[in-house]
């Protein structure tokens, strides 16, 4: 045991391996990444696998932060074999588990793909080799430990399906990001997953902090993450571009201006927005903005005509839900509906059509469309990769002049997506990612002509509930209106069984029958802020006719919304 801190830079091969294995101590806060955060991890890790390949060799890490442990004394260690080393984690859970989940997802796909010795690599740095204390590298709180064992670390686990229903939030998040892992993970190559596999191991490194106690542990805890402001990418590129300049005064006051107004989340995802319209996506954001800065002439013409239009372009944008007046409307409303997605694909395009067309009325067709591709990407399932790929190719129709209304735009659907679109949607759209069918369901629900604004105001507080439930009880209706088990189980996994209600109501609603449920949902027969729920307060049934004739006005409704040709989903089976 040390008698004072230490510090070492690991890879991640090298951080789960030997003899060492981490606890999550009881007292920490339980898991809260979900789908944004781990999607935001693959699309750094990709960036940077990129810009390695770019450059014809391994000349570029990626640096995963501290990880602060305390080292429990030799009493708390009592029985174990000194060769073993427990390390609790002070700070970093959150990454480890995540990280774990990726390896989880990694090694299942390589058994799958019959590569043995792939799986048998990512198996030892998820387990402990024989007689250790505990099976598993990294074991987490009682609460969570049995299910992270079941569900990502034994071989084989991540490709089990449970039921959701009855899970704790920490739990449903660890699948969702299990989800958008294998969804990622699955569109590669062979090829391609193993040099993912290869670079994350071997060129993704963190600094592991070990301490004595728990108390010195919290203090660089807290001097790592409360000392100071981190330095941001608009900080290091105001140093380098700046300097120089003769105005120096001025500009430097109107970008902090930028920095302060839009912040430095925003503000950052700038750069990385302009590196994906003018540079290259496999160079690091920084020196592409750099070398775009050079390309347009010196840093002074780099703020003024690169960076300064999309500022303009971006707080536009950030300001188009509450605009007012005439043809605005069809703007704001599209605007709306693109921030609820979690990935931010579609801003680039917009910022870089916005610079040379102010016309309102030109604007508000362009979003149409950017909207439908936007949504029509997400309801095919396309993963990082795919979604890059058909957005260069609209940036590049963009700057070409090409009409976004063109025949053969990219922005347009083909008829096999148009087709693959709504199969998807009428085949359990809600056991295949959560939160995409939580988006179709407030896009219908504000579709519908008597929803009204008010409902915008409820979007991110909405949940989605299946009206005959997943599990339905042994007595009451549901048995009795859905006798057959293939039919309930069909029936439960339609778009027409899906509503919008607030979380406690779902958590009230469950298993109940639909007369209780409709209680719930309407209370003292008030309707609910989302029209598309509103649908129920009529029906005293909710049987497979019903079902059928709702999911007939859905399709219809989707179809219409976003234009989109072929035979509603499940006929695509026949």
């Amino acid at each position: 045991m040390p008698t004072s801190s230490s510090a070492q830079a690991l890879v991640l091969q090298d951080f789960f391996a030997g003899t060492t294995f981490y606890s999550v101590p009881s007292y920490q806060r339980e898991y809260s990444w979900g789908p944004s955060e781990a999607g935001q991890l693959l699309e750094d890790l990709f960036s940077i696998l990129s810009e390695r390949k770019a450059n014809g060799g391994p000349n570029t890490s990626y640096f995963l932060g501290s990880i602060v442990m305390v080292e429990p004394t030799a009493a708390s260690n009592e029985g174990q074999e000194t060769s073993w080393r427990r390390l609790d984690v002070v700070d970093g859970q959150q990454r480890l588990i995540t990280l774990t989940i990726l390896l989880g997802v990694l090694r299942d796909l390589f058994d799958e793909d019959g590569d043995e010795a792939m799986a048998r690599g990512l198996r030892g740095l998820i387990e402990m080799p024989s007689g250790s204390p505990q099976p598993y590298r990294l074991s987490l709180r009682s609460s969570d430990a049995t299910f992270f064992e079941q569900l990502i670390q034994e071989p084989g686990a991540c490709t089990f399906r449970p039921d959701k229903d009855e899970l704790s939030d920490p739990h449903v998040r660890m699948l969702d990001n299990r989800s958008k892992f294998l969804s990622e993970m699955a569109q590669l190559s062979e090829h391609d997953r193993r040099d993912f596999t290869q670079f994350l191991l071997r060129a993704c490194e963190a600094i592991s902090i070990t301490t004595p106690d728990v108390d010195n542990a919290f203090q660089i805890y807290l001097t790592l993450n409360h000392r100071g402001l981190p330095l941001t990418r608009g900080n290091i590129l105001k140093a380098k571009l700046i300097g120089s300049l003769v105005g120096e005064a001025r500009v430097n006051h109107q970008w902090d201006t930028w920095q302060r107004s839009m912040g430095d989340r925003q503000f950052d995802a700038m750069f990385g927005y302009i590196r994906t319209i003018h540079g290259r996506p496999s160079v690091h954001i920084l020196r592409e903005n750099l070398i775009v800065a050079e390309n347009q002439g010196g840093a002074q013409n780099y703020i003024d005509e690169i960076l300064a239009p999309y500022v303009d372009a971006m707080n536009w944008i950030t300001e188009a839900p509450q605009s007012v007046g005439t043809g605005a409307e069809p703007v704001r409303r599209y605007v709306t509906y693109l921030s609820w997605l979690r990935n931010a694909d579609w801003v680039p395009p917009a910022l870089l059509w916005l610079r040379s067309n102010p016309n309102i009325e030109e604007q508000g067709n362009f979003f149409k469309s950017l909207d439908r591709l936007a949504y029509g990407l997400l309801l095919l399932g396309l993963g990082h990769n795919g979604r890059t790929a058909r957005y260069r190719k609209v940036l590049e129709a963009i700057r070409s002049g090409r009409p976004h209304d063109s025949e053969n735009s990219p922005f347009r659907l083909t008829i096999r997506e148009q087709r693959n679109i709504l199969y998807n949607i009428s085949n359990d759209l809600h056991r295949r990612s959560k939160q995409t069918c939580k988006l179709l369901l407030l896009r219908l629900s504000h579709a519908l002509p008597d929803e009204q604004d008010t409902m915008l105001k409820f979007a991110s507080a909405a949940t989605v509930e299946h009206v005959l439930p997943q599990r339905p009880g042994r007595n009451g209706k549901w048995l009795e209106w859905f006798p057959n088990n293939d039919e309930r189980h069909v029936c439960t996994g339609r778009l027409a069984n899906m509503v919008l209600v607030t979380k406690r109501q779902n958590e009230v609603a469950k298993n109940k029958d639909f007369g209780e449920k409709k209680e719930i949902f309407f209370p003292e027969n008030r309707p609910s802020p989302f029209a598309l729920t509103n649908y129920l307060m009529e029906r005293d049934r909710w049987t497979p006719f019903e079902i059928d004739a709702r999911e007939d006005e859905l399709m219809a409704l989707v179809k219409a919304m976003w234009d989109l040709q072929g035979p509603a989903g499940r006929e695509l089976d026949r």
